[in-house]
């Protein structure tokens, strides 16, 4: 049997696109937010370079292809996002506080992790790929399953160099999205939801913060690391924006009140 190498990647700040599992190296913006070293999850790639073919293999062996992908989109709301823009996104949002007449939320509608854009990597590992800081990410050339490499948390500041220690969450919950009108969705748009690659709703975090937020509104729960936590409501209100979701009475006044601070 022959020796699989695992690939050291650079990788940019956005799902992999084409046919290939690829393996490239860009370069990222970083945020003041982030401690140095660490990059912006959601920023803008740059257009990265054809690495060059290795030798070809024998006959009847495997060999990965390495193809520059074409760089996603920028996320909604740019690189960070503003006080002012979310200020009024917010104001731009229904107001609904009647969650009584909605049928029972089931996550199981909400299918994830799912490969919409078929680069051959599902929506989580597309995340911890982006977000792995220094694209210092451990890839299986033969399919699509990060190993290993460095990530920031941005919710708690914690540091983590295994996969599996990391959660990618919803930055509005799946439970939330379903209260604030995703339960009127067919199945086929709440997956798309639920594997958002282009507006700021999928970020990977301590597996242990994610799980303290669970399907809370920023009114019933805040990123423990303060830093963050402008960051964490340009996000929340962006992604509501571009999906059209409503707010409720009390996250809308908590909101309207925090952005005054940032």
């Amino acid at each position: 049997m022959g020796v699989v190498a695992l690939l050291s990647v650079s990788v940019s700040c956005g799902p992999l696109k084409g046919d290939d599992t690829v393996v490239v190296a860009v370069d990222d913006n970083v945020t003041t937010t982030l401690p140095p070293g660490a990059v912006d999850p959601f920023g803008s790639p740059q257009p990265p370079s054809e690495a060059p073919q290795g030798p070809s293999e024998p006959a009847g062996e495997q060999t990965p292809t390495t193809v520059a992908p074409t760089p996603p989109a920028a996320p909604e709301g740019g690189s960070g996002g503003s006080a002012a823009t979310a200020r009024q996104q917010l104001g731009a949002l229904a107001v609904n506080d009647d969650f009584g007449s909605q049928p029972a939320y089931n996550r199981d509608r909400f299918k994830h992790w799912s490969d919409l854009d078929r680069n051959r990597c599902d929506a989580r590992q597309d995340v911890l790929i982006r977000q792995s800081i220094g694209g210092r990410a451990q890839v299986d050339p033969f399919g699509c399953t990060v190993i290993a490499g460095d990530w920031f948390s941005e919710y708690d500041g914690k540091t983590f160099t295994e996969p599996g220690d990391l959660d990618v969450d919803h930055v509005v919950a799946l439970g939330e999205g379903w209260r604030a009108g995703a339960w009127q969705w067919d199945d086929a748009k709440r997956e798309r939801f639920a594997n958002d690659l282009e507006s700021r709703q999928l970020i990977a975090v301590s597996a242990s913060s994610n799980r303290s937020k669970s399907d809370k509104r920023p009114d019933q729960w805040m990123p423990p690391r303060g830093e963050y936590r402008c960051q964490y409501l340009f996000d929340w209100v962006s992604v509501k924006s571009v999906w059209g979701l409503t707010v409720a009475t009390p996250e809308k006044t908590f909101i309207s009140r925090e952005l005054e601070t940032c």
